[in-house]
């Protein structure tokens, strides 16, 4: 016999077919055999439906509306099956719950295969245009369960919406279709369905399929790509915290709530002002709407109390867009830096150790080249000044001794230089610029030569290797130490900055000048120039010397600003 019935019923048919078989192939993911199950379940529910519509006699359609009834509780069970692992995999549907919740759904079933002998499930089956069921105790307590467990799945669905704002919008869609068929299905049973049967083949198992399509196609419910991020999120080391466009926490990663010593929930909702959060935004109360600019420059490194020890936490704030370009929120990261601050100290304190001790080696050989050859001189000097003396010379002997003297004071001042040299190099205890100071400071005092000092503000001295502050210390002391000897200065200027990626180290005195085509025709062996240009050419660098007779000398190393 013919029906619209049937039509509704097939369409439906082949709609949870094809999602039930969708959700089969994708059984690896959690929770997806069971919205197979589901769906697949409601094909001979539907085949049913469909038979007793197409049924001629009374008889017929009773016996299928009586294999129609086994289907229902079960694909309510597989769907709250479904809602449970996808909210929380793992966490809801355990063993123990599981056993629980597919009693019902195998007592329904055993119910109405035996109700002939009991009719507990049905007191009979009633013709009026269409088969109308007259339940008994037994299948009123099961509609009353199947109530119950339709309200535990709106509540597990808008625990989901209200709590993850990455799963909002399928939540919802799986919320409003699980509360809208629920109520139709139980109303199905209150109200005789001779009329509505086609409208609630279409709203209880059409409509429903169309929305699961949507979830499943449109927002890719059983893709295990959002399950990974979470679990990335949930193991990574680096605090995670995500504002709304209204400044308001929606979200932080358990990283970030160890961190801040809270837990995540007691955030959530609150403004940066109202939570943990507030020292470390130090740069300007407002910095929020500041985003772009203080995501570009960094946020100031702060330290925190956890894990039973004082961290260093490096922040960095970020502004989030939507796919119309429209701002959306911003997403702050707490990184754990300590370690690699205790690294960078360790390398740096390396390097310096290691630069120390090459200059070390360097300053060996000059000392054995200077000082050495001057003591040899001297000892050859006094045998010589011995043996005029014997022979009577005492007016070539005292000539000699004159020299001599002269000889040994230079070295004296040499030796008093070198000292200086050694206290004021630049170590993890003195800093390059203070290095520099105490160094001009002695050397200001020890020789009667006014110093001046000057820095650019913008140098950052930290960004300078070790290897770089010892080479360019060492010109600077060679620079001073040929104004101290050579130049007759009495005044001299250092001068530090960094201009178009340059480094640039700057000596002036006021003393006689020199002729530099002179000196470098001579080897710059008076003025140290040889040794100066190869310590500046080591680092990729040059030197030049700016001087002429009676108008002092200007010493220029220039060196590009990142030196390995």
């Amino acid at each position: 016999m013919y029906s619209p019935d049937i039509w509704v019923s097939l369409a439906a048919v082949l709609a949870a077919a094809s999602i039930g078989l969708y959700a089969w192939r994708r059984n690896d993911v959690p929770a997806a055999h069971y919205l197979a199950i589901s769906f697949l379940l409601i094909v001979p529910w539907q085949l049913a439906v469909a038979a007793e519509a197409a049924a001629a006699s009374l008889h017929a359609r009773a016996a299928w509306h009586a294999i129609g009834a086994l289907f229902p509780l079960p694909i309510v069970t597989a769907a709250a099956c479904f809602v449970f692992e996808y909210v929380r995999p793992g966490k809801w549907l355990t063993r123990r719950t599981l056993i629980l919740l597919w009693l019902p759904p195998l007592l329904s079933i055993f119910l109405a295969l035996t109700n002939e002998s009991h009719h507990l499930f049905w007191r009979r089956l009633v013709a009026d245009g269409a088969v109308v069921a007259e339940y008994g105790a037994a299948a009123w307590i099961l509609i009353g369960y199947v109530g119950l467990l339709s309200l535990v799945q709106i509540g597990a669905l808008g625990w989901l919406f209200w709590h993850s704002p990455a799963h909002r919008v399928p939540a919802g869609l799986l919320l409003g279709v699980v509360a809208a068929t629920r109520t139709l299905w139980l109303l199905s049973i209150l109200v005789p369905p001779s009329d509505t049967r086609p409208l609630l083949g279409l709203l209880v198992v059409i409509l429903p399929t169309l929305v699961y399509a949507l979830a499943l196609f449109g927002f890719r419910i059983l893709d295990p790509m959002p399950a990974a991020r979470q679990t990335v999120l949930e193991q990574m080391l680096v605090g995670m915290v995500v504002f709304d466009a209204r400044q308001r926490i929606v979200n932080l990663n358990p990283a970030a709530a160890r961190m801040l010593g809270v837990r995540s929930d007691a955030l959530i909702g609150k403004t940066w002002q109202q939570s943990a959060l507030s020292g470390i935004f130090r740069l300007a109360p407002a910095c929020v709407e500041a985003a772009p600019a203080i995501a570009h420059a960094g946020l100031a490194e702060v330290t925190m109390q956890y894990d039973g020890s004082q961290k260093l936490i490096s922040p960095t704030l970020s502004t989030l867009y939507d796919f119309r370009g429209l701002h959306i929120g911003h997403l702050l990261m707490l990184h754990d830096v300590t370690e690699q601050r205790k690294a960078q100290a360790q390398v740096a304190e390396q390097q310096q150790a290691l630069a120390s001790l090459r200059e070390r080696e360097l300053f060996a050989r000059e000392l054995h080249d200077s000082i050495g050859q001057v003591l040899g001189y001297a000892g050859l000097q006094a045998d010589a000044v011995g043996a005029l003396i014997e022979n009577g010379q005492l007016a070539v002997a005292r000539t000699q001794l004159e020299r001599l003297a002269g000889v040994l004071r230079d070295a004296h001042a040499d030796v008093r230089q070198q000292i200086l040299d050694l206290r004021s190099t630049p170590d993890a205890q003195q800093p390059f610029c203070d290095a520099i100071r105490h160094y001009l400071a002695g050397f200001s005092r020890n020789y009667d030569i006014s110093t001046a000092l000057a820095i650019d503000e913008n140098l950052c001295a930290d960004d300078i290797p070790p290897a770089v502050q010892s080479q360019l210390f060492r010109i600077m002391q060679e620079a001073l130490a040929n104004a101290r000897k050579h130049s007759g200065a009495r005044h001299v200027q250092v001068a530090i900055a960094c201009e178009d990626g340059i480094l640039r180290t700057t000596i002036m005195d006021d003393g006689c000048g020199m002729d530099p085509c002179a000196e470098v025709a001579a080897g710059g062996a008076h003025w140290g120039v040889g040794f100066m240009r190869e310590r500046a050419e080591a680092l990729s660098g040059h030197l030049r010397i700016e001087s002429a007779p009676g108008a002092g000398t200007r010493v220029v190393v220039e060196l590009p600003e990142k030196v390995n």
